[in-house]
């Protein structure tokens, strides 16, 4: 296996982790707090929470982010899940979302 080739399986496993990690972190959401709608300024609220949590976990902490990072990107996953679910409901009953 050349070396570029070994660095891009590195890549691809560390993927496959991050994946299976947001994955786990947006069941725990769902099962702490349901599945979440809210409008898009809530989301902003929610998701600007999860990321100042990063950068203390990086800055003050001096610890990896990481955790943080993949509570924030389960945020970004459920709220594009939300526009998503509204889209396809706005389409398939002709009707503007109220909520948005």
């Amino acid at each position: 296996m050349s070396k570029d080739s070994k660095k891009r399986a590195q890549h691809l496993d560390a993927m496959m982790y991050v994946k299976g990690d947001v994955e786990n972190e947006i069941a725990v959401q769902a099962i702490k707090w349901g599945y979440q709608e809210h409008p898009f300024w809530k989301w902003d609220i929610i998701l600007k929470e999860e990321l100042a949590e990063a950068r203390t976990q990086a800055f003050v902490g001096g610890n990896s982010p990481y955790g943080e990072l993949v509570q924030a990107t389960a945020v970004l996953m459920s709220w594009l899940r939300d526009i998503k679910k509204n889209e396809i409901y706005k389409e398939a009953n002709d009707e503007p979302d109220k909520n948005r």
